[in-house]
């Protein structure tokens, strides 16, 4: 350890000049080691304590559980003759997934954005399942919301610069989503089918063009992802 007695400063090495100064550095004495070996001692650096995801998710489960069973009692003492206590707790339910999602997906742009989207769709779904079944979700919600989550793909990688085989799988994702619209189009759930036709046509030409053009490519990220 050196000394300067310009600035007054303690320097660890073999240095010979001041980092700040460029003043000539010495050797310190026999009293000012001792000083320094005290003050380390008197106030030791202590480590810095990280919280966890899990520590951090275990905190948001216990709020969210804690809310929902606040608003079930109130539905309860009401007779759930109205039903914004379910609907409040559907949106906690929502709510605690997207904060998971965003917790552990964090670093992975174009993945929590896809959760994000499909969370969304699925939540379209239930909710018009649960007040009536009216149609809208499978009509409307699905077959455009499928073609944003890939327009959205597509920039995020244009963005990041990726290679095409960092993304396939997620053009893939896409295309099984708008081919399950075929469940509620068997069903006669849609009161318009023509979205959804559309929808699964387009996908399934871009199913073939990655095949066609790009399985090289598609076979490195199937391998890649499921360790073939």
């Amino acid at each position: 350890m050196k000394v300067c007695d310009r600035c007054g400063i303690q320097v660890r090495g073999e240095k010979r000049c001041c980092p700040l100064c460029q003043g000539r550095l010495r050797d310190p004495s026999d009293e000012e080691l001792q000083s320094a070996m005290f003050l380390d001692e008197a106030f030791p650096q202590l480590p810095r304590h990280k919280v966890s995801r899990l520590t951090i998710a275990k905190l948001a489960t216990f709020l969210c559980l804690a809310a929902s069973i606040a608003f079930c009692a109130i539905g309860l003492l009401l007779d759930f003759q109205t039903p914004w206590p379910l609907w409040t707790m559907l949106g906690i339910l929502v709510g605690w997934l997207d904060f998971l999602a965003v917790l552990y997906l964090r670093s992975n742009l174009l993945k929590l954005v896809s959760v994000e989207i499909l969370a969304a769709l699925a939540t379209s779904l239930f909710t018009d399942f649960f007040t009536g079944q009216h149609g809208w979700g499978a009509t409307w919600v699905w077959p455009f919301t499928v073609p944003v989550l890939t327009v959205v793909t597509f920039l995020l990688a244009k963005i990041r610069k990726m290679y095409f085989s960092e993304y396939v799988m997620y053009l893939v994702l896409d295309c099984v989503a708008a081919f399950l619209q075929a469940v509620p189009l068997y069903f006669k759930v849609q009161t318009v089918r023509v979205p959804a036709v559309l929808s699964m046509a387009a996908y399934l030409v871009l199913f073939i063009a990655i095949l066609l053009f790009r399985f090289y490519e598609l076979k490195t990220a199937a391998s890649r992802r499921f360790h073939l």
